[in-house]
């Protein structure tokens, strides 16, 4: 049966796994105290001129552009969206800022339907940190942090990302879980 007229609200859970190879990913991470995650499609288009007129055009989806704001509480979680090193020791845990490489990973999201109990979700199977990522503090306010991310072509399954529309609300994961 075919899900329609249901509107989501809100965004209840997020979560993030290292990319290990094409189609399979590390462990799952909570992204927790999530405020946002938005996928933006960013196109190749082209059109054709000629004799005083537009007579052809073209588009074409080539990646998908992503923010993700969040509370920070875990390091290792950064460590994963950054590729930054983390090191975790009996009294206290540190990622050490170098010249790392961004590493590939995986991120779904789920937002659940105003009625009926199903969920709409939002995966990007193969995304890296492609902007600069602020770390840092502010009087009165809780540290958020807001990242850019881009996601290519994974493969024909996943594409380069998925909106799912379940009937049932289903558990958030990386690679995710779809009603059956």
């Amino acid at each position: 049966m075919a899900v329609t007229d249901q509107y989501s609200f809100g965004l209840d859970d997020v979560k993030i796994a290292a990319r290990a190879s094409e189609g399979n990913w590390e462990t799952n991470y909570d992204v927790e105290s999530v405020q946002m995650l938005g996928m933006e499609i960013d196109l190749e288009t082209g059109e054709l001129e000629g004799d005083d007129i537009i007579t052809d055009q073209h588009s074409r989806i080539q990646a998908i552009n992503g923010t993700l704001r969040f509370g920070m509480k875990n390091l290792q979680l950064l460590s994963i969206l950054t590729g930054m090193t983390y090191d975790e020791y009996t009294n206290y845990e540190r990622i050490i800022v170098g010249r790392d490489n961004m590493d590939y990973f995986g991120i779904c999201g789920r937002a659940y339907h105003t009625a009926g109990g199903g969920d709409r979700q939002l995966f990007v199977a193969k995304a890296k940190a492609m902007s600069n990522f602020e770390v840092g503090f502010e009087k009165g306010n809780y540290s958020i942090q807001n990242m850019q991310f881009r996601g290519l072509w994974e493969n024909a399954t996943y594409g380069a990302g998925l909106v799912i529309t379940n009937n049932t609300a289903q558990t958030v994961t990386v690679p995710p879980t779809m009603a059956s």
